[in-house]
């Protein structure tokens, strides 16, 4: 995720399960352990532009079933 958005997320990252954060260059790889994949993949979406998916896969595939069942 980009730095300049770690400070939107608040203690928001601790209710979905942050259990590490490491700072590489100007973006943070921060390390999730979660409840509810869904849930996460709905919180994910409201950053989504500035943050990338590393793993797993099933976080992946729901984000992508999210967005494909929007209707604007």
């Amino acid at each position: 995720i980009e730095k300049n958005i770690t400070s939107i997320m608040n203690d928001d990252k601790y209710y979905y399960g942050l259990t590490s954060e490491k700072e590489i260059g100007d973006m943070f790889e921060l390390h999730f352990l979660t409840f509810s994949i869904s849930k996460f993949a709905h919180w994910y979406l409201s950053f989504a532009d500035s943050a990338t998916i590393i793993r797993p896969d099933s976080l992946k595939y729901e984000v992508k079933n999210i967005i494909n069942n929007i209707s604007i």
